[in-house]
């Protein structure tokens, strides 16, 4: 297990490349300062934020929650440093993970400078708790910050169990821009990314984010000033182009999708 590991995190660091500019610490002051570090992530289940240095391959910062979820400790997992992230991975998934990173990667770093931080990449897999349970995560990354020549230098990761949705086990990879409702996809069998269809238009999202609030659809007509019949109509068409039963499976999917 530890040479997978290791032999993981080396084909990681070669899709890298071998940058090694550590991050000052007036600058991780700055970045921590800022508010809504973590906007564009929902969080659908346990979760923590662990925000890494790219450069030095080390976590900045981890939240509280690590232990809840994962049974490590703040400091257990700051010591390991990036290599955590493959630590964690269930054996049977961890080459199908680095297949998504690359193509995760080579996605960001062909986007213009000012639309990189409007995506979210989501990386669904098996990890193994500390006490040996094996769990279904949701791993989502966005850039926070660039360094000097363009390349991705700081991550905000979410780290979420989604056991609890009941998702198949196969290794997933969706980036997200919500400011666009676009959405693309790929997978260990359909490696190649491509366009998430049915695209929703202004008013569904509009509708669906706020019933993912909690609004009922008498409560979304009065908050939109439109008929509730207008309303049911839309959350219909919602549910047929998702391919969604009822609004629970909706707000599940939405959120883990992060159509909002």
């Amino acid at each position: 297990m530890k040479n997978e590991v290791k032999s993981a995190f080396d084909q990681f660091l070669a899709i890298m490349g071998n940058r090694r500019r550590l991050l000052r610490e007036d600058e991780y002051k700055v970045l921590l300062k800022r508010e809504n570090i973590t906007k564009g992530f929902v969080s659908i289940g346990p979760s923590f934020l662990m925000l890494s240095d790219l450069n030095s391959l080390k976590f900045l910062d981890v939240s509280e929650g690590c232990r809840e979820v994962m049974g490590y400790t703040r400091e257990e997992i700051m010591e390991a440093g990036a290599n955590f992230t493959f630590q964690i991975v269930h054996p049977q998934d961890l080459e199908h993970c680095l297949q998504m990173i690359k193509i995760s990667w080579e996605f960001i770093n062909e986007l213009p400078e000012d639309m990189k931080s409007s995506y979210v990449s989501n990386f669904y897999y098996r990890a193994i708790r500390k006490d040996g349970i094996v769990i279904k995560a949701q791993l989502q990354v966005m850039q926070l910050e660039s360094d000097i020549n363009g390349n991705l230098a700081v991550v905000g990761n979410i780290f979420t169990d989604i056991s609890h949705l009941g998702l198949s086990d196969q290794v997933k990879l969706t980036i997200v821009n919500s400011n666009t409702n676009s959405c693309f996809s790929a997978t260990a069998q359909e490696p190649k990314l491509a366009m998430q269809l049915p695209i929703l238009s202004k008013r569904e999202i509009e509708i669906l984010k706020l019933l993912t609030h909690g609004l009922s659809s008498r409560e979304v007509a009065d908050k939109l000033m439109i008929s509730y019949y207008t309303v049911r109509t839309h959350r219909k068409n919602i549910l047929k182009k998702l391919d969604k039963k009822n609004t629970a499976e909706l707000i599940s999917y939405t959120l883990l999708h992060n159509l909002i």
